[in-house]
């Protein structure tokens, strides 16, 4: 379950604005999930 908790503890404890991309399925992410969204904030296609 992801829910956010890394940005959170993240922003908390380092001040820094993270990207934050949650998923509910019951399913780790995948690596070409990650690699996707990765290229995609790279690209400018996600903000």
């Amino acid at each position: 379950m992801n829910l956010g908790q890394l940005a959170m503890v993240l922003r908390a404890r380092y001040l820094v604005d993270v990207k934050s991309y949650t998923k509910v399925a019951g399913l780790p992410f995948r690596a070409e999930e990650l690699q996707d969204l990765f290229l995609d904030y790279l690209n400018g296609v996600r903000e």
